[in-house]
């Protein structure tokens, strides 16, 4: 089977934007097969999600650096279709998300209308979101990694190459996986809703504070696409002259 790649919007969103809605808690992921003392370890296998009609989703971020050109992300969906009708029986539905929103939604509804299994093709931003809205339910989140950097995906053993990562999704084991969650601010954190707070954010692959955090947000996507991860190389360069120091209490 095929699938015609989807347009790419004009703009993009990315792994800088605003913080999500959702709540912190245990989402579950695909990782391949063990093969050898090589493979990852989890925190603890999780059993296959119930039966569902529905059929799995594919949210993909047009924009992501690795499959922005389209002859690639049609090669990509194909693959992805082969994969998913093996595990689920059923093809997938295909959203290429416009908006961040647009993203956030279809993941915070893939638990309401049953999707055996939810797709996330991106960065760490395209995971951190989709994360932060599967986590405490029964869906299953793969990650196809074709962002630049891809952190959370090569700590759980997916394969880097886009194609390879979608093959993977047919045997895949499910497993338990941790999530962080950060809130800021001189408000009582015990009174905001997990994650929902424009004082809070959920991740699952590192926390930073300072040059650190200025330089994820600072770097635009058309450097990251042009340059890969070297673009935050570029970008360092640029903000170094106006890094100075600050108090904080943590």
């Amino acid at each position: 089977p095929s699938a015609p790649p989807p347009p790419a919007p004009p703009g993009g969103w990315g792994g800088a934007s605003g913080p999500p809605g959702g709540r912190a808690g245990l989402p579950t992921a695909l990782c391949p097969r063990p093969e050898g003392s090589a493979a990852p370890r989890s925190i603890g296998e999780m059993p296959p999600p119930p039966a569902s009609a529905a059929a799995p989703l594919v949210v993909l971020n047009p924009t992501a650096s690795r499959i922005v050109e389209g002859g690639r992300r049609g090669r990509l969906l194909a693959e992805l279709d082969r994969a998913l009708r093996a595990r689920t029986g059923r093809a997938p539905d295909v959203l290429a998300a416009a908006s961040l929103d647009d993203a956030r939604r279809a993941f915070g509804d893939a638990a309401g209308v049953g999707r055996p299994l939810v797709v996330a093709v991106g960065g760490d931003g395209t995971v951190r979101e989709a994360a932060t809205c599967l986590a405490g339910t029964t869906v299953p989140l793969a990650i196809v990694p074709a962002g630049t950097a891809n952190l959370f995906a090569a700590t759980i053993g997916v394969p880097r190459d886009p194609v390879r990562a979608a093959v993977t999704i047919a045997t895949g084991r499910i497993v338990a996986c941790d999530l962080g969650r950060v809130r800021w601010g001189t408000g009582d954190p015990s009174s905001a809703a997990d994650g929902a707070s424009p004082t809070g954010q959920v991740f699952a692959v590192a926390c930073g504070v300072g040059f650190d955090a200025r330089l994820m947000a600072a770097t635009p996507p058309r450097l990251k696409r042009g340059l890969g991860r070297y673009g935050y190389f570029a970008m360092a360069a640029g903000l170094l002259p106006r890094v100075g120091g600050f108090d904080c209490s943590i």
